[in-house]
């Protein structure tokens, strides 16, 4: 989700693992039984956002990741799709399933251009050069 001030929506998790420190990343999740990606992505923004009115944009990537999070494997395919919001809205969580609850820690709107220079561990790791070659961070 990104605002009209150049700002991203992020949310870190905990990974309920000691050794692995909290993590930013994009709302999202999986497609349910019967859903296409806009559905599912309707669905995400409101379970994990509140949100139930967004612009859903032009579909930015597709990428694939495999994690492993509270002793689960998961293997996806991803696809990231440009949501704007007038600007930054205060979100809350409105259905998480008892893993996310567990690990939810917070979101975080982002200025773009701090992605380029933070320490913190930002998933797809290459987001802010995914952003930049979609035309999201020129000049950051």
């Amino acid at each position: 989700m990104l605002t009209g001030q150049g700002q991203l929506l992020l949310q870190c998790h905990d990974p309920t693992d000691p050794s692995t420190p909290p993590y930013w990343f994009l709302p999202g999740g999986r497609l349910e039984p019967g859903e296409d990606a806009l559905q599912a992505l309707r669905r995400e923004l409101l379970e994990e956002c509140g949100l139930r009115l967004v612009e859903v944009g032009a579909l930015l990537w597709e990428q694939h990741s495999a994690f492993r999070f509270a002793g689960q494997d998961f293997d996806q395919e991803e696809q990231i799709f440009l949501v704007r919001v007038p600007s930054a809205v205060a979100v809350e969580p409105t259905a998480l399933n008892v893993l996310e609850a567990l690990a939810f820690l917070c979101t975080r709107w982002w200025p773009l251009a701090e992605l380029t220079s933070t320490a913190e561990v930002v998933y797809p790791l290459d987001l802010a050069q995914r952003l930049r070659t979609s035309g999201l961070l020129e000049g950051a």
